[in-house]
């Protein structure tokens, strides 16, 4: 019984190699067919591979999907705008494609639709963050909140704190596309009824801080003309600009004309340098540059035409194993 078994099981071994052997020839013999396929026809396969190459080259030069242009604008939002400058870019992010909403913040759909990207992103400067925390930390362990701030921490904790924000706008084309976007984005902001009128109240304020603080220091120039010729008058007519409670000398009054052209030169610069809500600080311009992953077709064309050179030998020689089969 146990050699009848022992048979069978050398009997199916042997079976088994033999198919396993007779499978690998048939491989082999088709992979050597395929080889001497190609050897044969090599110069048609060069010509193919050339010419895929040429094509491949020129599509991709001239593919919009290949050139790229950017332009980096540095933004410096004023009166607290910051988060609304983000939240403004994420709504754009997302409804960019919607016209109606693109109208409505006088972004023409022609240009958004021209639009591969937009992102902003704060100005990494320590000293931004270090100077905010101690105005709100001052009297509260400001060492150490500056102790555990963590600078790689998400960058959303702490943009607010940043003076400066770069906003990268990414173009499929059109170089003016991309000025005409980031003048709209200003506008838009620039023209929000809020902080329009927030700015507006700013600039008032300061146009009568100045004018009050140059009074008083004409006051205190001509007093201390005054002073000058008449060095004998009685200290009981001095004007007291201070507090009452102290006698005005020369030192406090030079010491107050000080702090009043200080705040004079403090609101000059409210004037002149926020001059908008969002004032642009620079920009790059627009600037041309390729994406590697256009390059594609200069890969996949030359597959494509060897590929359909091969289908199509395959199918011939089909044909011909058909007709060789019928009449056999």
């Amino acid at each position: 019984m146990d050699k009848q078994y022992s048979n069978d099981d050398d009997v199916d071994l042997r079976q088994i190699y033999k198919f396993l052997n007779a499978f690998f020839k048939k491989l082999f013999r088709l992979i050597l067919e395929i080889l001497i396929f190609y050897r044969r026809r090599a110069i048609v396969i060069l010509v193919l591979l050339v010419l895929g190459l040429v094509l491949g080259y020129f599509y991709d030069q001239s593919s919009g999907v290949y050139k790229r242009y950017y332009q980096e604008i540095i933004l410096e939002p004023k009166y607290g705008s910051t988060q609304y400058l983000y939240e403004y870019i994420d709504n754009l992010k997302i409804k960019a494609s919607n016209k109606e909403y693109d109208n409505s913040l006088g972004l023409d759909s022609i240009w958004m639709n021209n639009l591969h990207s937009i992102t902003l992103e704060p100005v990494k400067i320590l000293e931004d963050v270090i100077d905010q925390l101690y105005a709100k930390y001052e009297k509260q362990n400001f060492e150490v909140v500056v102790e555990n701030f963590d600078n790689e921490e998400e960058e959303s904790t702490y943009r607010n704190f940043y003076k400066f924000h770069k906003l990268i706008i990414e173009l499929k084309g059109t170089t003016q596309t991309g000025t005409n976007i980031a003048n709209g984005i200003l506008n838009a902001i620039n023209s929000n009824d809020y902080y329009l009128k927030y700015f507006n109240t700013i600039q008032d304020q300061a146009r009568t801080d100045i004018e009050q603080s140059e009074n008083s220091i004409n006051f205190i120039n001509q007093y201390l003309i005054k002073l000058n010729k008449t060095e004998n008058e009685n200290d009981n007519k001095v004007v007291v600009i201070a507090d009452e409670s102290k006698t005005i000398t020369i030192a406090s009054l030079l010491n107050q004309k000080e702090i009043l052209l200080e705040k004079v030169k403090e609101m000059n610069e409210i004037l002149n340098l926020h001059t908008a809500v969002l004032v642009k600080v620079s920009d790059t311009g627009i600037i041309k540059y390729k994406v590697e992953l256009g390059k594609q077709a200069i890969l996949l064309v030359p597959l494509i035409l060897i590929s359909v050179f091969s289908l199509i030998s395959f199918l011939f020689y089909l044909y011909r194993q058909m007709i060789r089969f019928v009449r056999e």
